[in-house]
């Protein structure tokens, strides 16, 4: 019976997230809508799936990890909020777990079909690549880079456990290693900078998507939304956005979380 009813209030509160993915509406801009195969995807892949320990923004960063077996865990993995990482060594890592409507919402504005080829730089514990792999089908390649060794660590299991090995996790800077994956129809950074990234020029397909969380004077962020249009990027319109910056690793001192 306890655990009849703790798979019962776990339904409720993923179809709960769910409905407020569908009915976001951003602050400036119109809403997109959510495609189907994203629905699906929301609930074959959930979010607590891909959440082991976590910290919420507001928590001490000395203080314990919360883990998703605790009591209120389920409770606050599908609340609309951001979920910090935290690493083998119980600190805070610079990445986080987006906020879900307005990450699912960005990658709405990919139009992922089956068949297109995904990159994601800066992919964490591989939900969104997850989400990403199931709307581009079973064939298509699907990228995660990651800098963060903890990180790419568990995306890598969280996607094997949940029956994705075809989607591949590299544990690289993505300034030195993107432009080695090769070309993909829809590209998403999940991390902002001051400065366009050279390699994307290489790694999105002529005429493919981008969505880029680029930084302003200020603390003012815009994740644009791109369509490469031979040697150029055309923009398609843009949405107000806060991300983790992107960060260096020792030895490059410019790498993307």
């Amino acid at each position: 019976m306890t655990q009849d009813i703790a798979q019962s209030d776990t339904t409720a509160a993923i179809n709960a997230l769910l409905q407020q993915v569908i009915d976001y509406t951003p602050i400036v801009g119109p809403p997109i809508p959510v495609p189907h195969a994203m629905r699906d995807a929301f609930l074959k892949y959930p979010r607590h799936a891909f959440v082991d320990q976590f910290r919420m923004i507001q928590d001490d960063p000395i203080s314990a990890p919360r883990t998703r077996t605790d009591p209120d865990a389920l409770s606050l993995i599908y609340t609309n909020q951001p979920l910090m990482y935290v690493g083998a060594k119980k600190q805070t890592l610079p990445a986080s777990s987006s906020e879900p409507a307005f990450i699912l919402h960005l990658l709405s504005a990919l139009e992922i079909e089956q068949g297109h080829s995904v990159l994601e730089v800066g992919c964490g514990t591989g939900w969104l690549l997850a989400i990403a792999a199931h709307m581009a089908g079973d064939t298509a390649r699907v990228v995660g880079i990651e800098i963060i060794a903890d990180l790419a660590r568990q995306a890598r299991e969280n996607l094997d456990h949940v029956g994705l090995n075809r989607v591949e996790v590299v544990h690289a800077d993505a300034n030195v290693v993107a432009q080695s994956q090769g070309a993909f129809d829809r590209v998403i950074l999940t991390t902002s900078t001051y400065a366009f990234p050279e390699f994307l020029f290489d790694v999105c397909r002529d005429g493919g998507r981008l969505v880029m969380p680029l930084r302003n004077r200020g603390l003012s962020e815009e994740a644009q939304f791109l369509i490469k249009d031979g040697a150029e990027f055309r923009s398609e319109g843009s949405r107000l956005c806060k991300f983790v910056h992107m960060t260096g690793d020792t030895a490059t001192g410019n790498g993307i979380v």
